[in-house]
C-alpha cells in the first residue's frame, strides 16, 4: 500500500463504521437473548397467575437465551479483534481490504447459502426501463 493510502483518513473512518456494525449487532443479539429469557419468567409468572400448566417445555429458553447472549459478546470482541488488527495493518502499511479469517469464511458460507435459497417461489423479474410505456423520453419531432 502507498504511503499516500495510508494516511488517508476515509481508511480509518471505514474501519471504524465497521466497528460500529460490529457492536450494533452484538448489541442486537444480547438484547435478543435477554428478551428471550425474561420471555421465559414471563411465562412463569402466567402459570403462576392464572394456575395454570402451560404445554411443552418452556423451562430451556432461559439457557437458549443465554446462548445467544454469550453469541452477542462473542460478537463483540470478534468486532473488537477485527478492529485493532485493520488499524494495525493500516498503521504498518500493509492493510489489505479482502483478508481470508479462517474463523469466519467457512463458517459463514452455509448461512450465505441459506439467504440466497427460499422455499418460496420467485418473484417476477423487474421490468425494464425500456420495456416500460411511457418512462422513456421520447426524441424530439420538430
Amino acid at each position: 500500500m502507498s504511503p499516500k493510502e495510508t494516511t488517508d483518513p476515509r481508511i480509518y473512518m471505514a474501519a471504524e463504521r465497521t466497528f460500529l456494525a460490529w457492536i450494533r449487532t452484538s448489541i442486537a443479539l444480547i438484547v435478543f437473548g435477554f428478551v428471550i429469557e425474561k420471555f421465559e419468567f414471563f411465562l412463569e409468572q402466567l402459570e403462576k397467575v392464572f394456575n395454570m400448566s402451560l404445554n411443552g417445555d418452556h423451562k430451556a429458553l432461559a439457557s437458549v437465551g443465554v446462548f445467544i447472549i454469550f453469541i452477542g459478546l462473542f460478537t463483540l470482541i470478534l468486532g473488537a479483534l477485527n478492529f485493532y488488527r485493520t488499524i494495525n495493518q493500516v498503521d504498518a502499511g500493509y492493510y489489505r481490504g479482502c483478508s481470508k479469517n479462517p474463523l469466519l469464511g467457512p463458517s459463514l458460507q452455509p448461512l450465505k447459502g441459506l439467504t440466497y435459497s427460499s422455499p418460496y417461489p420467485t418473484p417476477l423479474p423487474p421490468i425494464r426501463a425500456s420495456e416500460e410505456k411511457g418512462l422513456l423520453a421520447k426524441p424530439f419531432q420538430g
